[in-house]
């Protein structure tokens, strides 16, 4: 994809959904200039991880020794502000949140809190830091692997005694998650950053991109599709290894386009901008005869727009006159009514002011839309189609 765009020589590419970093490692390897922003703080460790160099990979290991060395002798109490506690009895989350300090302590502060102290908003976490983070993130989500249904974002809680796990076999699982989190480890046909590339990956929304007018020569990136997925509670796991509390959960659900959530609609919003596709989708979904269409999904899907609408508006800000932006979004349905996203993407962003789209179709077998049986009431196919819509500036 990156070799058709024809990016500049010293150019920035976009990724404004960063999610796992796909985009912003592939840029890097080409040795581009790339920038990945992402709301979800896993999301943007998980990115910052798949950049690191290789002049660290032979360190990981003694490193990963250290930490287990340093948290070893650290006495770090679960209170009840820790997420970690939902699965995991008292002494086992603290021996977690103490491979999480001593990470810390080791690879970015050396005077941090040994304690618990919540989640850290500034994210000093570099490539290295990250990768460890990473690894930390593997270790509780296979422990509580159990919990997780075939939809992610329904992760359980445990009705009875929470998991309890000696500290040996604990250290143990996370110094394998390193090995296993290290890119340059046996898996050499994945693509992996040069030195030629400046990338990095922060924390920030598509809606209010810390970027500069006309500064970015290409974007490439996938929203979050129009299935009501809940991506926060799908790395919750992650999320409490990071600290986050229950309020800033709600808070992260509540900034992320497509949440299941109610955040309140704005004052300002204005289906009649989205151009007619949009205002069809909106009049066919309140008029539906199945319960709460024209309540809850009614405001879930002009939520969703307001949302995209106010992102295409700022890409068209950020990248420069001529330039693509790339998006895959994939269609989906309200009850019997097919969501034709794509379209709904294109017809949108002319009204952002874009001056020209189009779209590439590809197949997906199965959604995860499957799951529920009671789909089956309006359709038996679950089929759906994937697509790259290319706007240009």
């Amino acid at each position: 994809m990156l070799r058709h765009l024809a990016v500049p020589s010293g150019g920035v590419v976009l990724d404004p959904w960063n999610g796992a970093g796909t985009t912003t490692v592939a840029a890097a390897a080409a040795g581009l200039n790339v920038r990945g922003f992402d709301v979800n703080p896993a999301a943007v460790i998980i990115g910052r991880a798949r950049l690191i160099g290789s002049d660290v990979a032979d360190s990981l290991v003694p490193i990963a020794l250290d930490i287990c060395d340093r948290a070893a002798s650290m006495r770090v109490k679960s209170n009840d502000s820790d997420l970690l506690g939902t699965w995991f009895g008292p002494v086992t989350a603290g021996e977690i949140r103490a491979l999480e300090r001593a990470t810390c302590r080791v690879l970015i502060d050396a005077d941090s809190d040994s304690g618990f102290i919540g989640y850290d908003t500034s994210l000093r976490h570099s490539p290295l830091a990250s990768l460890f983070y990473v690894a930390l993130f593997r270790t509780v989500r296979n422990l509580v692997k159990k919990y997780v249904p075939s939809n992610p974002s329904w992760i359980k809680n445990p009705s009875g005694r929470r998991l309890g796990v000696p500290r040996s076999d604990l250290h143990d699982l996370f110094a394998k998650a390193v090995q296993l989190s290290n890119p340059y480890q046996g898996q050499l046909e994945i693509p992996l950053p040069t030195r030629d590339s400046m990338a990095s990956v922060e924390v920030a929304s598509s809606i209010n991109l810390p970027l500069e007018t006309a500064s970015v020569d290409a974007v490439v990136s996938s929203p979050p599709y129009c299935t009501r997925l809940d991506y926060v509670k799908a790395t919750l796991p992650e999320l409490a290894v990071l600290g986050l509390g229950k309020g800033d959960i709600r808070q992260l659900r509540d900034q992320m386009i497509g949440t299941p959530t109610i955040a309140g609609l704005s004052s300002d919003v204005r289906p009649d901008q989205w151009g007619a596709a949009a205002a069809d989708l909106l009049a066919r979904v309140t008029a539906h005869s199945s319960v709460a269409s024209a309540t809850y999904y009614r405001k879930y899907y002009t939520q969703y727009f307001q949302g995209m609408w106010t992102s295409l508006n700022e890409l068209h800000r950020v990248v420069k006159a001529g330039s693509p932006a790339v998006l895959v979004v994939q269609d989906s349905f309200y009850k019997d009514i097919h969501v034709d996203l794509p379209a709904l993407v294109g017809d949108m962003s002319k009204a952002a002011g874009w001056s020209a789209w189009r779209r590439l179709n590809f197949n997906v077998p199965r959604t995860m839309a499957a799951i529920n049986p009671r789909s089956r009431r309006y359709r038996e196919n679950f089929a759906a189609t994937e697509s790259a819509v290319v706007l240009t500036r």
